[in-house]
């Protein structure tokens, strides 16, 4: 079995330094994602999220 580091697993639970912006049928909620996220991850995994933004306002992924 390998072992993962703890720089690696540091990595991995690090926090960006922004939010997102997810958009529901019913309002919305803010999310900080980690370094490791994409949005298109966390808007397939979570069917009632309809689309994310960025701290911009930015459309960054759209349920299809």
């Amino acid at each position: 079995i390998q072992r993962r580091s703890n720089m690696e697993t540091e990595m991995e639970n690090k926090l960006r330094q922004t939010f997102w912006i997810m958009r529901t049928a019913d309002g919305f909620y803010p999310i900080q994602p980690s370094v490791k996220c994409k949005p298109e991850d966390h808007g397939e995994l979570n069917p009632h999220v309809m689309s994310i933004e960025d701290e911009n306002g930015k459309t960054i992924w759209r349920r299809q």
